[in-house]
C-alpha cells in the first residue's frame, strides 16, 4: 500500500502543476502582419507541448486508476471471503451468499473429485493400451521374422530349382548336339562306306551318360517341386498374417490416438468447469464484499481490510479527480486557439509563396 500512496502522491501534485501549465488563452496579437504570425508560432507550440503533456498525464491516470480498481477489487474479494467464513459474524443480508456459496463449494468439490478420477481411470486404460499395442508390434516382429525365414527358405529352393533347370538344359543341348554328329558322321560314314566303329561306340557311351545324368537331375527337379510349392505356400501365409497384423496394429493405433485425444478434450472440459466454479467463488467473494463495505457491517476481524479499503477508495477518487479536472474545457487546453494558430501560420506561408511565385 505504500507504493500506491506514494504514486498517488506524486500523480496528483505532477497532475496540479500540470494543470496549471495548460492555461493557454490566445493573448497575441491578430491579423496577418509580422508580429502576429511570430505570436502565432509561438502560440502553437505552446499548444502542442501541452497537447502532448496532457496525453501523457491522461494515459498515466487512467493506468493508476485501473491499478487502484484491481488493488479495491482483490481487497473486496479478501473481504467477502473473510465476511463469509465468519461463524461469530451473524448478518442476514449475507444468508443469500452463504447458500450460493455451499453450493459453488460443493460443485467445485464434485467436479474435483470427478477430475481426480477420471485421470486415474485414464491412466489405467492408457497403460493397458500401451501393453497392448506392445504385445501387438511384439507379434508382428515375430511374424516378420518367421516371414523373412520362409522368404529365404523360398529362395534356396528357387535358387537350387533353376542351378538344376540350366544343368538339365545344358546337359539336353550337349545330348543333341552328340545325336546330331552321330546322325551327321553314319551319313558320311554311309556314302564313303566307312566303318569307324570305336568313334562310335564312344560318342554312343558319353551320350549315355549324358542322358543318365540329365534324368537323375530332372528327377531331384521332380523331387524339389512339391517342396518348392510347400514353403512357398509357407511364405504366402506368412506375409497375409504380416499384412493383417500390420493393419491390426495400424487401427489400433488409430484408435488409441483417438482415445487419447477424446480424453484430452474431456480432461480440458473438466478444467474448464473447475475454472468455472473457482470463477463463480471468487465472483461471489467480489459481490459478498462489495456488499459488506457498502453496509459497514461492524466485526473486529473486517477492520484491517475495511481501512485498507477506505484508503485505496481514497487514492481512486482522487485519480478519478484529476481525470475529471483534466478533461474539463475551462483548465484543459482549449482547442479553437489551436485551429486559429494553425490558420494563422497557413495564411502567411499561403502569402509568402503567392508572393515568390510573382517575383519569380
Amino acid at each position: 500500500m505504500t507504493s500506491h500512496n506514494d504514486e498517488d502522491a506524486a500523480s496528483s501534485s505532477s497532475v496540479s502543476v500540470d494543470l496549471r501549465g495548460m492555461d493557454l488563452a490566445y493573448h497575441g496579437r491578430t491579423g496577418l502582419g509580422g508580429r502576429a504570425w511570430w505570436h502565432a508560432i509561438r502560440y502553437l507550440g505552446r499548444v502542442l507541448v501541452a497537447l502532448v503533456r496532457r496525453f501523457r498525464l491522461r494515459r498515466q491516470l487512467r493506468r493508476a486508476r485501473g491499478e487502484f480498481q484491481q488493488s479495491m477489487d482483490e481487497q473486496l474479494a479478501r473481504l467477502g471471503k473473510t465476511a463469509l467464513y465468519m461463524d461469530s459474524l451473524d448478518a442476514p443480508m449475507l444468508d443469500e451468499f452463504r447458500l450460493r456459496l455451499d453450493a459453488l463449494t460443493n460443485s467445485k468439490a464434485h467436479i474435483e473429485e470427478t477430475l481426480t478420477e477420471a485421470q486415474e481411470q485414464w491412466r489405467r486404460d492408457k497403460e493397458a493400451l500401451d501393453e497392448r499395442l506392445v504385445t501387438m508390434q511384439e507379434r508382428l516382429a515375430d511374424a516378420q521374422k518367421e516371414a523373412a525365414k520362409a522368404r529365404r527358405s523360398l529362395d534356396g529352393l528357387v535358387e537350387e530349382h533353376e542351378a538344376l533347370e540350366q544343368k538339365v538344359r545344358k546337359l539336353s543341348l550337349e545330348h543333341d548336339f552328340i545325336r546330331e554328329r552321330q546322325a551327321g558322321g553314319e551319313d558320311r560314314t554311309s556314302a564313303l562306306h566307312t566303318h569307324p566303329e570305336g568313334r562310335s561306340d564312344v560318342r554312343s557311351g558319353r551320350q549315355d551318360r549324358i542322358a543318365h545324368e540329365r534324368d537323375e537331375l530332372k528327377h531331384r527337379m521332380e523331387l524339389l517341386n512339391p517342396k518348392l510349392r510347400e514353403v512357398e505356400k509357407v511364405y504366402r501365409e506368412q506375409a497375409a498374417h504380416v499384412s493383417a497384423l500390420k493393419e491390426e496394429v495400424r487401427a489400433f493405433s488409430a484408435d488409441r490416438d483417438r482415445r487419447i485425444f477424446e480424453s484430452a478434450l474431456a480432461e480440458e472440459g473438466r478444467y474448464s468447469e473447475l475454472e468455472g466454479a473457482a470463477s463463480g467463488l471468487k465472483e461471489l467473494y467480489l459481490e459478498a464484499g462489495r456488499s459488506t463495505y457498502q453496509n459497514r457491517l461492524s466485526h473486529p476481524g473486517l477492520e484491517d481490510t475495511m481501512d485498507r479499503l477506505d484508503d485505496v477508495e481514497g487514492h481512486r477518487e482522487a485519480v478519478e479527480a484529476d481525470l475529471n479536472l483534466l478533461d474539463d474545457p475551462d483548465t484543459g487546453v482549449a482547442v479553437a486557439p489551436l485551429f486559429k494558430s494553425i490558420m494563422l501560420v497557413g495564411a502567411v506561408v499561403a502569402s509568402g509563396v503567392a508572393l515568390w511565385v510573382l517575383l519569380s
